[in-house]
């Protein structure tokens, strides 16, 4: 399992949807995070940048985060 911060993962959807503060809060649970944003805009813009990039992977490529989103589960 990654280490991933809860600060790690804020920095990286706040940069996905454009601005510093479009993320109201991270919880992380185990291996899996919840990412609360303050408006359902930005929230939208980053599922559609980071849907189904490869964030995080380990030399040996074993482990990694990927986030995967279902687009249809937002509306």
């Amino acid at each position: 399992m990654l280490s991933t911060s809860e600060e790690t993962l804020e920095n990286i959807f706040n940069q996905a949807a454009g601005y510093c503060g479009a993320v109201e809060r991270v919880k992380k649970i185990k291996d899996y995070a919840f990412i609360h944003f303050h408006d359902r805009d930005d929230a939208l813009r980053a599922l559609n940048i980071i849907n189904g990039m490869l964030l995080f992977c380990t030399s040996d490529g074993k482990n990694r985060f990927e986030l995967i989103c279902q687009a249809e589960s937002c509306k």
